[in-house]
């Protein structure tokens, strides 16, 4: 069995997955451009709705939506992965264009991907997560996850994660899930969506 520490590790790396669902977008989805990218740049560029085209360094990379921050600013929530030939799993990223280039090398700035992961060995789930994107809470822009992990001594242990893009991309983590139907009301008012998960087994 894998325990919480182990966790990001695998979502990363190492694990089989069912193909990754594409949520509905709060914009227009670009098209996928692998041919107008520089031929020194590697994984694919997204050609945005105004036209611009930015580079993710991503491979199989798909915008499942887009989050504005208070000042202006859009942030890009994509999925994709940072290398091809090795093992890396399927993540999410949450970018903003306007802050340059996007980080990918070595797993950087990766996020788990929501679904399920599973035990190659008892079929048995170590990972749960539901994510969701847009205004999550009231007057809060972001990404946020809701997890269950295997933790050291045998439980599920609940988590929550959050990505607020008011004015910067800041990151916080709490213990349980307090804040979920506070979420689930946002995403019942059209302000947010959630995107689908994928269930992963973990080789045994």
């Amino acid at each position: 069995m894998k325990n919480a520490a182990l966790v990001f590790s695998f979502m990363i790396c190492g694990c089989t997955a069912s193909p990754d669902p594409v949520a509905q977008p709060q914009e227009p989805i670009p098209s996928v451009d692998t041919t107008s990218a520089s031929p020194a740049a590697s994984g694919d560029a997204l050609t945005l709705a105004d036209g611009s085209v930015f580079q993710t360094g991503l491979h199989q990379a798909t915008l499942l939506g887009t989050v504005k921050g208070m000042d202006g600013k859009v942030y890009l929530v994509m999925s994709g992965r940072h290398c091809t030939g090795c093992e890396a799993e399927t993540a999410l990223y949450v970018h903003a264009p306007a802050d340059g280039p996007l980080v990918v090398e070595d797993g950087k700035n990766a996020r788990m991907y929501p679904g399920r992961a599973l035990d190659g060995e008892t079929n048995e789930p170590y990972y749960v997560a539901r994510a969701f994107f847009g205004d999550i809470l009231q007057g809060v822009p972001g990404v946020i996850w809701y997890s269950r992990a295997l933790d050291t001594d045998g439980t599920m242990q609940e988590h929550t994660m959050l990505l607020d893009v008011t004015a910067y991309l800041e990151e916080s983590r709490q213990p349980g899930h307090a804040l979920l139907e506070k979420t689930l009301k946002q995403v019942s008012m059209g302000l947010c969506q959630e995107i689908p998960g994928v269930e992963r087994t973990a080789a045994p």
